[in-house]
């Protein structure tokens, strides 16, 4: 039988930390979390219940969120208690200029695609210094002419 009775928030916070300090307790463990700013205040509240107590442990935790969406998030400005737990560290990932997105096409390519210029160009313009989503679109280029970015074994 269920009870009626819903859990106390704490006690689910308790026990998802008993479980990761758990996984953690075998092997180091990572728990990533993208997107942040897109995130529900009880899973920030749960993640900086988490953040107070993982010191000493062997688990860490990445969390990633776009600083242009925290300003019109309510949710995640009020997390910033996060900033302040001695076991958080912030590291701020600038955009790329053109001139490094140029780079990292190039880099990636190295060699193995033709991807012209006038669409490399079109890959700096769309992706605004996000390396990620510039990595994307020049594999979608590539794909396009049935080429890869992907690099083979030697």
């Amino acid at each position: 039988m269920f009870s009626e009775a819903p859990f106390d928030k704490t006690e689910i916070f308790a026990r998802a930390f008993d479980f990761f300090t758990g996984l953690a307790a075998k092997r180091a463990t990572i728990l990533s979390i993208e997107d942040l700013q897109w995130a529900d205040r009880s899973s920030l509240e749960l993640l900086a219940y988490l953040a107070a107590r993982i010191g000493g442990t062997r688990l860490l935790i990445i969390a990633t969120y776009r600083t242009e969406d925290v300003e019109r998030d309510d949710a995640l400005v009020s997390a910033s208690r996060l900033w302040a737990e001695p076991a958080v560290a912030r590291i701020a990932v600038e955009a790329l200029d053109d001139g490094q997105t140029r780079e990292l096409i190039r880099g990636t390519l190295d060699g193995r695609a033709d991807v012209p210029e006038r669409e490399r160009e079109e890959i700096v313009r769309r992706s605004e210094g996000n390396p990620f989503f510039a990595e994307e679109l020049l594999k979608a280029a590539a794909e396009a002419r049935g080429g890869s970015t992907r690099r083979t074994r030697r």
